[in-house]
């Protein structure tokens, strides 16, 4: 089972990426290049003079394990025992956004954030999130150093970049939805939370049925004395 959850977020960062590319491009016109971002472009330059394998490891690769670990494995899992999984993925990708300080890294981390954060829940590991993250950052780093040959495709084709937009946000969202019907593994304090909401809704929900049926009782009472008074004076 762990083979296929490995499976689903590979094809969950490819179905992805054409929309990560454009949320870049969108960002980069929205919030121009800064000395921050002009420093990691800076060292991108270093990095592509490095053997072809290496960034893909230095970026990828081990960025993927060390964030998951930390965010994932030590950020998230602490913060599920407040007893709620989805106040636990956002608060963990919001330091894992600060954490990149640049704002358009930061504002995708977020995102990204979430859905590791996600990953890891439902299916209980951290592997799914490795693997998610690792190709993520490849592909970035691909499209990076074929940005320009990327650029020039898109501009030719832009009928066909939409289609693929559109196909990779449908095959992620079926993935997504994949992963939300798996049983996952909840806390001690998940499932009291959820014990507790559960009889507050079943009280809330015996009151409002016994005030609905003392209302109706009522009605029909009412209607009872007023066909009974209506019998007696047509008698009389």
């Amino acid at each position: 089972m762990v083979g296929l959850y490995l499976l689903a977020a590979a094809g969950l960062a490819f179905a992805l990426q054409p929309f990560t590319y454009a949320a870049q491009i969108v960002l980069t016109k929205l919030y121009p290049v800064t000395q921050e971002l002009q420093q990691v472009s800076d060292l991108f330059e270093k990095l592509k003079a490095l053997p072809p394998w290496t960034p893909y490891v230095l970026i990828g690769l081990i960025p993927a394990v060390c964030e998951e670990l930390a965010f994932r494995g030590f950020i998230l899992s602490g913060l599920r025992h407040s007893g709620n999984k989805w106040r636990a993925i956002l608060v963990s990708s919001l330091f894992f956004a600060v954490t990149h300080q640049i704002l358009q890294q930061s504002l995708l981390a977020f995102g990204f954030g979430v859905v590791l954060g996600y990953l890891c829940v439902q299916t209980g590991s951290l592997w799914p999130g490795v693997v998610f993250h690792a190709i993520h950052n490849s592909l970035g780093w691909a499209c990076g150093v074929h940005s320009k040959r990327l650029e020039h495709m898109l501009d030719e084709h832009q009928t066909l970049s939409g289609f693929a937009l559109l196909l990779g946000m449908i095959a992620a969202g079926l993935i997504l939805a994949w992963f939300g019907r798996l049983q996952y593994r909840r806390t001690d304090e998940e499932v009291l939370r959820e014990t507790i909401e559960h009889e507050a809704v079943g009280s809330v929900s015996g009151s409002l049925f016994s005030l609905f049926s003392f209302r109706c009782l009522v009605s029909f009472c009412n209607v009872l004395r007023t066909w009974y008074s209506v019998l007696c004076a047509s008698l009389c």
